[in-house]
């Protein structure tokens, strides 16, 4: 018979296995897409859709009533090529030239790729954790040039004694400077962590 292109609805995860444990492909139940409520609720079912996903990409689909798919079959065997939710909307279009990756169960949260810069975006609620490996992360805000510093006491005191004793030398003229600020970043970009 051949290879023949086809749309779906998606409707579940694999029950027994959503994300098979050697490939790492997300696997899902579809429904033939009819044209009307009808022949959607009578048509043909698939129990293990394997989702053929971009060379080095790898997402696990949320799945709901607007989430559909394009697949390929061979024989008995479904193979998804595409997926996309009718009811996620972009709250901007990319530019000339841009390139986006979305997290399939939040399109607020994105990575934009775009002339010579990379942007991260979160959602509200979320944080940008940055870390080389798991054990690095302390979850502590990143601190910027001009966040405030909590000071040192007693390196202040130490600093103050010697810019006083400096102001009273009798050797030529002397201007006494601010004690330098020694101590930890007073909060720090709450939404970044490292």
């Amino acid at each position: 018979m051949g290879l023949v292109l086809d749309f779906f609805r998606a409707v579940g995860e694999n029950a027994s296995a959503p994300i098979n444990a050697t490939s790492r492909l997300a696997h899902l139940q579809l429904r033939g897409l009819g044209a009307d409520a009808g022949e959607q609720a009578s048509a043909e079912t698939t129990d293990e859709a394997p989702v053929l996903p971009q060379l080095g990409m790898l997402a696990r689909p949320v799945v709901r009533s607007t989430l559909r798919a394009l697949g390929v079959r061979d024989g008995d065997e479904v193979f998804l090529l595409k997926l996309w939710d009718k009811a996620i909307e972009h709250a901007t279009a990319p530019v000339a030239g841009e390139t986006r990756v979305y997290a399939t169960g939040q399109p607020a949260v994105c990575l934009r790729l775009w002339d010579g810069f990379i942007e991260l975006r979160v959602n509200v609620t979320g944080t940008l954790k940055l870390a080389p490996d798991a054990a690095d992360y302390a979850g502590q805000p990143v601190a910027r040039k001009l966040d405030p510093v909590n000071s040192n006491a007693a390196f202040q005191t130490w600093a103050s004694a010697v810019t006083s004793a400096l102001g009273t030398l009798t050797m030529g003229s002397f201007t006494a400077v601010a004690p330098v600020t020694f101590g930890t970043i007073n909060g720090g970009a709450a939404k970044v962590l490292a």
